[in-house]
């Protein structure tokens, strides 16, 4: 017997460690070699080593233990913040994330009683719970694993159907059947699993060369927009507080004008810079005229002596005839007279003496407000204030044919705000964004914010501050990036972007409807169990 233990033994541990370090390093940001394999056996090894321990309260502590390291490693870009205290956060939010994992598998046995319906039934519950993250109070959207299968083009295209929780939950289904024919040894599962791993790769196959000929017919009579947009890696607001406002507000646009030369971007349509890109407010009159760079000083023709930020964009746009998106501080005023600060971008269009302002709706805690009073005093030693609020809805920006709509960061990663914007009808996304609190999230963050352009079926432009700025088109293609290694010098990037939009039925859906679908696969699929003898 001792043998036989031994070598159970053996094999519980090496699927642990398989599973840990398929789903720990199998994201498409970490490994584009991993990230396939992961969403066909990633969580079918965690179930097969959970499932040789004894129902009951060990292998619910067990997969608590499993998923809480899981979900540790998945989320270690969280060490990369400047402050200590985010150790705690980041330890706490993992272990509570992992119990619902942990629960959610208890589901998962190895009898043989399941079903094509019931093993369904349980990828619809794990897809709704990560949905269930991206629900709470600022929400989690990094919790996803459809990010194991953003690393190829083709199942992507799927994400315009059924969005990113569809293919969280069709990698899901993939690893429990899988689970049921490799670990149950039910052998009929075998053909049900190879069949469901290929299908987001068929019918995002289909989609996408589909697609390729109808962008190539499109761009033969469509020309495509030119882009520019700027890649900032070093912030404005980290390591300059010993400066003056003027002398800080000064050096970050004199980095931003020498970047934006008027000579290389003399036929771009679009100008797009990252989020918080200048420091104060932007109506605040700190630079001074008379230090423009040379390439700029005949572009000024005003008689102002202190510019603001608003001012040196509106000066940027009338110059190079292009449509500027910038991350700025706002200020607004509420109905008591109080003074508002926004996490904002502005537009300013070369047609147009207004300027059009869309405000964050999505704060971090924090971060951009600290939710409880009692926290402010003490966060005030690591620097972080109670200081923006949030905004009031979608808008969509609009020059001529084009139509925009911006995202600040951390909302590119949630659907329901891209989603929002659907009825004003945009034909772009701009998404301006800030990785400096957590520069190792960079390529996440990304992949994330790729993602809206194949659900929205929309091009895509963003710029970031040490994260990756790039331009993709609306199947996802990267044409153009920049940052997506830490050290890379700051630079200002123009490509032509296409202005080829797809057909999305999950922006007209939206993914509460998705959702709604899966909650109701997951109760047919446990009253179907219920009548089973």
């Amino acid at each position: 017997m001792i043998p036989i233990r031994k070598k159970f033994f053996d094999q519980k541990n090496l699927l642990l460690a398989a599973s840990i370090a398929l789903l720990g390093f199998g994201r498409a940001s970490a490994s584009v070699f991993l990230s396939p394999l992961t969403a066909v056996i990633g969580y079918a090894c965690a179930f097969g080593a959970l499932a040789a321990f004894p129902p009951g309260k060990k292998r619910f502590f067990a997969g608590w233990a499993l998923f809480a390291l899981v979900i540790l490693l998945q989320s270690s870009w969280f060490l990369s913040h400047p402050y200590s205290y985010i150790i705690a956060i980041w330890i706490l939010l993992s272990v509570l994330f992992a119990i619902p994992y942990a629960c959610l598998s208890l589901l998962v046995t190895s009898n043989h009683r399941h079903t094509l319906l019931s093993s369904a039934g349980l990828a619809a519950a794990f897809a709704l719970l990560e949905y269930g993250f991206t629900c709470l109070p600022c929400g989690y959207s990094f919790q996803s694993a459809a990010l194991h299968l953003s690393w190829c083009l083709w199942p992507l295209q799927l994400a315009s159907i059924v969005g990113g929780i569809g293919l969280s939950f069709f990698v899901f289904w993939c690893n429990i059947v899988v689970f049921y024919w490799l670990f149950s040894k039910a052998q009929r599962f075998a053909l049900p699993a190879a069949l469901i791993a290929s299908l987001p790769y068929l019918i995002g196959g289909a989609l996408y060369w589909h697609r390729t000929d109808a962008q190539q017919t499109f761009d033969q009579t469509h020309p495509s927009r030119q882009v520019a947009f700027c890649h900032m890696e070093e912030p404005p607001d980290v390591y300059s507080h010993a400066l003056s406002p003027e002398a800080l507000h000064e050096q970050e646009w004199q980095k931003i004008l020498e970047l934006i030369d008027p000579h290389f971007l003399r036929h771009v349509d679009i100008i797009v810079l990252p989020e918080g890109v200048a420091p104060y407010s932007a109506e605040s009159p700190l630079f001074l005229s008379s230090h423009l760079p040379v390439s700029w000083k005949n572009k000024y023709h005003g008689n102002h002596q202190f510019l603001s930020s608003l001012d040196l964009s509106r000066m940027i746009s009338s110059s190079l005839k292009a449509s500027v998106l910038i991350g700025l501080e706002g200020r607004s005023i509420d109905n008591t007279g109080n003074v508002l600060a926004h996490n904002s971008c502005f537009f300013i269009s070369p047609s147009s003496s207004k300027i059009a302002r869309y405000d964050k709706q999505l704060l971090l805690p924090l971060g951009e407000y600290i939710p409880f009073s009692i926290l402010r005093s003490a966060l005030a030693t690591y620097g972080i204030h109670d200081s923006f609020s949030p905004g009031e809805g979608a808008v969509v920006f609009a020059e001529g044919s084009l139509r925009i709509t911006p995202l600040i960061c951390y909302e590119e990663t949630f659907s329901r705000y891209a989603v929002a914007t659907l009825p004003l009808q945009p034909n772009m996304i701009v998404s301006l964004s800030n990785d400096c609190w957590y520069p190792d999230i960079r390529r996440e963050h990304a992949e994330l914010a790729r993602l809206r352009t194949a659900e929205m079926g929309l091009p895509m432009v963003r710029s970031c501050n040490q994260g990756v700025s790039c331009a993709v088109d609306a199947l996802g293609r990267t044409i153009a990036s920049r940052g997506e290694y830490a050290g890379e010098k700051s630079s200002c990037v123009a490509c032509p972007l296409s202005q080829y939009t797809t057909f999305s039925l999950y922006a007209l859906l939206g993914p509460a409807a998705i959702a709604v679908f899966c909650a109701l696969v997951s109760a047919i699929a446990f009253w179907s169990s219920r009548r089973r003898p």
